[in-house]
């Protein structure tokens, strides 16, 4: 069984779009620049803080230092494996998304 999920380019600019919005509507000055050039300023009260109940149900990995993809193929791919393997056996604890590279 292998699990394979797309997002259409249209989705992704989207993403894209609104996660570039959210950004610059962080500070004063920035959303002073998105008025001026008639973008829509993701508006602060949409922003929820999550409760101390939702926050102790998020469970994420650190992140492994120095990970470069010319480096310890083999201990990486074991890695994988192993995510794989645990979130096949509770499939309702994972959520899978797009990533693009950079640089």
């Amino acid at each position: 069984m292998q699990l394979i999920i797309k997002n259409t380019l249209e989705e992704i600019i989207e993403v894209k779009h609104t996660a570039q919005l959210a950004r610059l509507s962080s500070s004063v000055g920035n959303r002073r620049i998105l008025t001026i050039l008639v973008c829509r300023a993701v508006e602060e009260e949409r922003s929820q803080s999550l409760t101390k109940k939702q926050r102790a149900n998020i469970m994420v990995a650190p992140f492994p230092h120095n990970v470069q993809p010319q480096y310890n193929a083999n201990r990486r791919k074991a890695t994988c494996e192993a995510l794989l393997k645990s979130v096949r056996a509770n499939p309702e604890s994972a959520c899978f998304l797009d990533a693009l590279q950079y640089g």
